[in-house]
């Protein structure tokens, strides 16, 4: 329930500033953008990332639920770095596809991050 929480969170976020920044995509910007591409409004939602922001967010909440368990220090270590590297490749894919700017990817990288460490620490038992 915690990752569902991060999950949706981070996508109501990102929805939301979407629809308040309205940022052409990068396609939109130069003499090849196809005529059609004007006409949805999905092409003006560029600011941050959602793909990179959400995956950021499910994979530090897992990495930060699983670094207050037991788990071995291995398992942790390993899980970190996938939390990092898993929404770093999704941002580059995203970019590499013509349908990010940089800071679109690098925003949604820290929003989701922050939201995984975020929404845990707030879980948290006190004892």
């Amino acid at each position: 329930m915690i990752i569902a929480e991060a999950g949706l969170f981070s996508a109501g976020l990102t929805n939301t500033v979407k629809e308040l920044v309205r940022r052409p995509r990068p396609y939109l910007h130069g003499m090849n953008a196809p005529p059609e591409a004007t006409r949805t409004s999905n092409d003006y939602n560029s600011f941050w990332s959602g793909h990179t922001a959400n995956t950021a967010a499910i994979t530090f909440t897992c990495a930060n639920m699983v670094q207050r368990s037991d788990a071995s220090s291995g398992v942790k270590t390993a899980t970190w770095i996938g939390a990092a590297v898993a929404p770093a490749a999704m941002g580059y894919l995203r970019a590499r596809a013509g349908r990010h700017f940089p800071t679109d990817v690098l925003t949604g990288y820290a929003v989701g991050a922050l939201v995984g460490w975020a929404v845990p620490y707030f879980h948290r038992s006190i004892r």
